[in-house]
């Protein structure tokens, strides 16, 4: 296989692995995955990425009545640049919308406290990266992380309509790696801090002081392997320590809360097919906590399969991603249950180097 083909066999790792990572669709915020692979491209890259994700929701209440579907589309965008400084430094640049969330219940009085309940999370992060290679295939990459972040959380049939109004927060990534690269090898271990939020609180449209939580800290672990001229693995783990995350208002009390960490997993192998065209499959997997969910965050894990592909002319890349993910079932805190529910998500990606 040439190096045209294995370029554009491992440019489809990077796209399937990190291409509708906002698919995550389960009882957390969670949206990109925080990935910082744009630092490891060669030379000068650049990417820009899309994805619309259409969860499917739908319950019964503890009564037995009917919830209609509650997951509201989205859509995330994506970017990042690189560029060498010398042989051993490198810079990049990674712009991502970390955590977000749309639910939203009907007017339908069946769903009592919730009727017209709704949440939303928006959230956008910077994080400007340095690695630095140390020879015999190890480096060490890090740096800092602006994010911004607002929430709502509305429940008018309770009275109680709260926005965390927007804040912005300051954290910093650190890790390493080690690459073979006559295996096209890589294996990277990263941690992103916790960022710290001091934002202020609107009540019923009225100013209810200030709130300070920490969004939580995570940790990536990042793989890929040629196992063949034609074919590569790769795959990822994430944890997550969500039970860190508290966020209280002074009139609302406990706004925001979660009872367990997650640790989301992927897999996937890759095939070229030609010098120009290359494809994938993954799979995605997060194991239930067994435990109560927000009715504002009504699943419990994931399963999911995706398929993908990439095309590469010249210097750019052009990838698709497919995914279908199998809700977890979950129960929720007011004793409403959420079965067999999926997520459909779709994501396109441009990359080039220079």
């Amino acid at each position: 296989m040439t190096i045209k083909s294995q370029t554009t066999l491992f440019g489809l790792t990077v796209a399937a692995g990190t291409l509708c990572a906002t698919a995550v669709a389960a009882g957390t915020p969670e949206r990109s995955g925080q990935s910082i692979t744009p630092i490891f491209e060669r030379g000068t890259y650049g990417e820009l990425s899309f994805s619309a994700v259409s969860p499917d929701l739908t319950g019964e209440t503890a009564g037995g009545d009917s919830i209609s579907d509650l997951g509201d589309t989205y859509f995330a965008f994506a970017g990042a640049f690189k560029k060498d400084i010398n042989d051993s430094l490198s810079f990049g640049v990674v712009f991502d919308q970390p955590w977000g969330a749309n639910i939203t219940y009907n007017d339908d009085a069946t769903n009592g406290v919730f009727t017209d309940a709704n949440t939303e999370w928006n959230s956008a992060a910077i994080t400007a990266l340095g690695r630095y290679k140390l020879g015999n295939g190890f480096s060490i990459h890090g740096g800092i992380r602006a994010e911004t972040l607002e929430i709502d959380v509305n429940l008018p049939a309770a009275g109680a309509e709260n926005t965390i109004k927007e804040s912005t927060g300051f954290g910093y990534t650190i890790g390493a790696a080690y690459e073979i690269p006559a295996k096209a090898a890589r294996i990277s271990l990263t941690y992103h801090s916790a960022v710290e939020h001091k934002a202020d609180v609107s009540f019923n449209d009225a100013d209810d002081g200030e709130t300070t939580f920490d969004m939580p800290e995570s940790l990536n672990l990042e793989f890929r392997h040629a196992v063949s001229p034609t074919t590569v693995i790769f795959g990822s783990a994430r944890y997550i320590d969500w039970t860190s995350l508290d966020i209280n208002t002074n009139s609302f009390g406990d706004l925001v809360g979660y009872a367990d960490d997650t640790l989301q997993t992927s897999f996937g192998v890759g095939r070229g097919f030609s010098k120009e065209w290359a494809g994938a499959i993954t799979v995605d997997y997060e194991p239930p906590t067994d435990s109560p969910v927000s009715d504002l965050s009504p699943t419990d894990g994931k399963f999911g399969l995706g398929i993908g592909g990439t095309y590469t002319r010249d210097q750019t890349k052009i990838s698709g991603l497919v995914k279908v993910l199998s809700n977890g079932d979950a129960v929720s805190n007011a004793g409403s249950a959420f079965n067999d529910n999926t997520t459909l998500a779709v994501g396109f990606k441009i990359a080039r180097t220079f």
